[in-house]
């Protein structure tokens, strides 16, 4: 269900990322489409999407490099872990120092870890499918159709990959081109992996003992394959780093982009003179993520990163057809089945966010009145001083 609502919203990226080939991804088509108020909550919620999805992995790192440890008969002292995280500050640290260096070292070391990432998931398929338990599948769906839809809506952020990708627009070799292709199969290929990993996972450990930061290394401990957790530990490891530095390098091109409209400071928007990157915001996205990734918890994180990723899909959804109806655009790459791909986005994505827990509203409110604010404030700002 996730997937799904995904693949309209990816078709929809595909095709605003081959007419409009600048950084700033949703929030720069939201302007184009709809003009500064609605680009500049979209922006906000980006940038809500991206830091605190960070944050969420991060955490997620830390508690496979703990259970990696524990593997080989190592123990990290609790007053690393509480009620400061130490492993997830410094990972974040890391590739903070690694993207400030460039968009080309960043990929080189991206791709080889995500080819190591690949090899070791699919390990875990091949180990892990010898050892399923039909009863673990018993109920299908333990919670109801409703539940299945409040768990589709909580796991989204695990596929917004592809907005990254549109992030990057500028820095891309034709574009046009490319990064249709590059939205469409990064997707079709998660949605495959993710499907098997879960089977699997789920099939090996009854759902209830999962609801841990590391669950598949916990679930192969539950077989005494000891050996299998380490390795998949350290596949973790690989897959959670490849996304931290996805997210942490689509990050600093919102601000960037929000920067050069003058919504935020200046300063968002320099460019390192030698690097070629918007480091200031890299600097600045590297610490608050660290920071909060250190004394937040998971799950908190990770439904705040939800539903600010669904409404921004939904109005993605909606600026295609605004900008195919009324600014008769003609795009590269073109949604197949116009309009209707495109109203099925936006409903699916309207679905799976009022599935979400009223707790996960209450904050999502509470957001975006801080950033309707900090905009009124902004637009007096450029009204009435700079002028």
């Amino acid at each position: 269900m996730a997937s799904l609502a995904c693949l309209f919203s990816a078709l929809s990226y595909a095709e605003l990322t081959s007419s409009i080939p600048i950084s700033g991804s949703a929030y720069t088509y939201s302007y184009i489409a709809f003009g500064e108020f609605i680009a500049f909550l979209v922006g906000w919620n980006l940038i809500l999407e991206y830091l605190v999805g960070n944050m969420a992995v991060a955490i997620s790192w830390s508690a496979y490099f703990v259970s990696l440890l524990k593997n080989f008969h190592i123990y990290i002292p609790s007053y690393f872990l509480k009620p400061f995280n130490f492993p997830a500050f410094l990972i974040v640290i890391f590739i903070t120092f690694l993207l400030i260096l460039g968009i080309k070292e960043s990929a080189k070391f991206n791709n080889f870890l995500v080819i190591l990432k690949v090899s070791i998931l699919l390990f875990f398929v091949f180990v892990g499918i010898f050892h399923i338990k039909p009863q673990n599948y018993q109920p299908f769906m333990p919670n109801g159709f409703s539940g299945a839809l409040t768990g589709a809506g909580l796991i989204f952020f695990a596929y917004i990959g592809f907005d990254a990708i549109s992030t990057l627009s500028e820095e891309t070799k034709n574009p046009k081109k490319h990064l249709p292709i590059s939205i469409i199969l990064s997707l079709f290929i998660s949605t495959i992996i993710y499907i098997l990993v879960a089977f699997v996972l789920v099939g090996i450990s009854n759902y209830k003992n999962l609801n841990t930061a590391d669950p598949l290394s916990k679930a192969l401990n539950e077989l005494n394959l000891n050996w299998a957790s380490s390795i998949l530990a350290i596949g973790a490891l690989i897959s959670t780093t490849t996304v931290l530095l996805t997210f942490q390098a689509g990050q600093p091109r919102i601000f960037f982009a929000m920067a050069r409209d003058k919504f935020i400071p200046k300063f968002f928007s320099f460019i390192h003179p030698k690097f070629k990157t918007p480091f200031v915001s890299i600097i600045i996205c590297g610490l608050i993520v660290s920071i909060f990734s250190a004394i937040s918890d998971i799950s908190v994180v990770a439904e705040l990163t939800n539903i600010g990723t669904l409404f921004t899909f939904f109005i993605i959804n909606l600026g295609v057809l605004y900008l195919r109806i009324k600014k008769e655009i003609n795009p590269p790459f073109k949604t197949p089945l116009f309009p209707t791909f495109q109203i099925l986005g936006a409903i699916s994505c309207l679905i799976l966010i009022l599935s979400l827990p009223k707790i996960t509203w209450i904050r999502f409110i509470l957001w975006l009145i801080v950033g309707i604010v900090i905009y009124f404030i902004s637009l007096a700002f450029r009204r009435f001083v700079v002028q």
